[in-house]
C-alpha cells in the first residue's frame, strides 16, 4: 500500500507464443472520438473519505479484436475480471494538504520562471515496503477511443506512475525475492480523489502467472493498450485485462518486444498527432548524444511498421504475444545532453528530462532540470525539483505536463504546459 502524504493543488482463434498462450478475437469497428475533457481539479482540493464499493464481476473483457490473455490463465487462479473503477473503489482518499510535504516542494529547486502557485504537486512516502522508487507517468488524456464503462477515458483524469523495488517486498501475489525487481502500478483519479495500487506480471508457461521483473522506467497508455519499458524491453498490456486474484489487483503483459540499438529505450510517451499516433521512446547515456525515436501505431494503439525507417534505428523484435515481428523506428531526432530519463511531445513541442543536465555551460552544477523545444529548436531549459527527474507526461486534453522524482521527497508534479512554453 502506498501513503500519499500530502496533496496540493463471433470466433476465437488462440495461439502458443514463447510457452505463453494469449487471446486474439475478431476486430471490431473503430469506436468514436471523444468529447471535449472534464475540467481539472484546483490546489488544494479535497474529498470527504467514502467506503469501499465491492469488486463488480466483469464478464465481457477485452474486446473484439485486441489482444488480450488467454482464458487459461484466469481459470488456473479463479481470477475475477474488474475494471479502473473497481480499482479505485477499492482503494483511499487522498488525504488532506501536509505543512512537511509544502516546506519540501518550496526547497526542492523548482525553477523561479516557472510559477509554483500553478503547479499541483504531491509527495509520497513510499509504497510501504521497503525500497520501492517512482520512474514512468502516463495517463488516460492520451487514451482516444477508450472507455471506462459508460465514460470516455480521455474525459476522466487519472494518472499512471509505475513504481519498481528491488527488495524482498511482503505481500505481494507475485512475489519477488531480493535483487528480483517488483514493478507495480500507482493509479490516481485527480476527480474523485483516490488511488490504489496494481502489480504488473507476465505469463509463465501456458497458465501460470509471474513478477514482471522490470525497471519500469517508461508508461505509455495508448487507447486500448498500455506499454511500459525498461531499456532493453518493450511491453504491452491490454486496458481491460486488470485481474483480481486472491485479493491483489493485477494485470497481465499480453506481449513483449527485445530492444536493440544504443541507449535502448529508457523511457516512453505518447505523441498524438492527427492521423497517426506514435510511440515516443528516449536513450540514456552519460556520454551523449541522445536519441528521440519514434514508432508508429496502428488504430487501435498497437506498434506496427511506420512509412520510413530511422537512419540507425532503435529496433524492436517480438518476443511472445504476437508472430514473430521485428519493428523499426521510423524517424529519430539527435539532441545535445547526458542523462536523459523521460520525453514528452505536445504538437510542435517536445520536453526532454535529464537528471544531471548543466544549464550554465560545462562548468556549471549538474541540476535536474527539463529541455523545451520547438520545431527540433531548444527554446529554454528549466530547473525542474531535485531528486532524479524521470519520465514525462504530456496530457493533451489538459494541456498539462507531468512528471515524477526518484528520490528524496519523491515528488509527483503537475504543470501548466504554458508554464514551460510561454516566454
Amino acid at each position: 500500500m502506498i501513503r500519499i502524504r500530502a496533496l496540493v493543488a463471433a470466433g476465437v482463434a488462440a495461439a502458443v507464443v514463447g510457452g505463453a498462450w494469449l487471446l486474439v478475437v475478431p476486430q471490431s469497428p473503430d469506436a468514436p472520438r471523444a468529447a471535449a475533457p472534464a475540467s481539472v481539479p484546483g490546489p488544494g482540493a479535497t474529498t470527504t473519505p467514502t467506503s469501499p464499493a465491492p469488486v463488480s464481476a466483469r464478464r465481457d473483457g477485452p474486446p473484439a479484436g485486441t489482444v488480450a490473455i488467454a482464458s487459461r490463465y484466469l481459470k488456473h487462479y479463479d481470477a475475477t475480471r474488474v475494471d479502473w473503477d473497481d480499482v479505485l473503489a477499492r482503494g483511499h482518499a487522498l488525504p488532506k494538504a501536509d505543512k512537511a510535504c509544502v516546506r519540501s516542494w518550496k526547497a526542492s529547486g523548482l525553477d523561479p520562471r516557472i510559477n509554483p502557485r500553478r503547479a499541483d504537486y504531491w509527495c509520497w512516502d513510499g509504497l510501504g515496503g521497503r525500497a520501492y522508487k517512482p520512474q514512468g507517468i502516463a495517463g488516460s488524456g492520451t487514451t482516444e477511443g477508450y472507455r471506462i464503462r459508460s465514460r470516455w477515458a480521455s474525459n476522466r483524469n487519472i494518472i499512471l506512475t509505475s513504481w519498481y523495488s528491488k527488495a524482498a517486498e511482503p505481500g505481494l501475489f507475485a512475489t519477488n525475492t531480493k535483487g528480483e525487481s517488483v514493478t507495480r502500478l500507482v493509479v490516481i483519479d485527480l476527480d474523485k480523489r483516490r488511488y490504489n495500487t496494481i502489480e504488473l506480471v507476465r505469463p509463465d508457461g501456458r497458465d501460470r502467472l509471474r513478477r514482471l521483473n522490470s525497471h519500469g522506467s517508461g508508461l505509455a497508455w495508448a487507447g486500448q493498450y498500455l506499454y511500459s519499458s525498461s531499456k532493453s524491453w518493450v511491453w504491452l498490456y491490454n486496458a481491460d485485462d486488470l485481474l483480481t486474484i486472491d485479493g491483489h489487483f493485477v494485470l497481465p503483459a499480453v506481449a513483449r518486444w527485445s530492444v536493440s540499438g544504443s541507449g535502448g529505450a529508457s523511457s516512453i510517451s505518447l505523441h498524438r498527432r492527427a492521423g497517426q499516433d506514435r510511440l515516443t521512446t528516449i536513450t540514456y547515456t552519460k556520454t551523449g548524444p541522445t536519441r528521440v525515436h519514434a514508432f508508429a501505431l496502428d488504430r487501435h494503439g498497437l506498434l506496427t511498421a511506420g512509412p520510413t525507417t530511422a537512419n540507425q534505428p532503435l529496433v524492436l523484435t517480438t518476443g511472445f504475444g504476437e508472430k514473430r515481428r521485428v519493428i523499426r523506428s521510423m524517424g529519430a531526432t539527435t539532441l545535445d545532453g547526458t542523462n536523459f530519463q523521460g520525453v514528452g511531445t505536445w504538437g510542435r513541442y517536445r520536453f526532454a528530462n535529464s537528471s544531471a543536465l548543466r544549464l550554465a555551460g560545462p562548468s556549471s552544477p549538474r541540476v535536474d532540470a527539463t529541455v523545451v523545444l520547438r520545431s527540433g529548436k531548444v527554446l529554454h531549459r528549466f530547473r525542474l525539483p531535485g531528486g532524479n527527474v524521470e519520465s514525462v507526461y504530456v496530457d493533451p486534453r489538459r494541456k498539462t505536463y507531468a512528471s515524477v522524482t526518484e528520490d528524496g521527497s519523491q515528488f509527483l508534479f503537475v504543470l501548466p504546459l504554458s508554464e514551460l512554453t510561454s516566454r
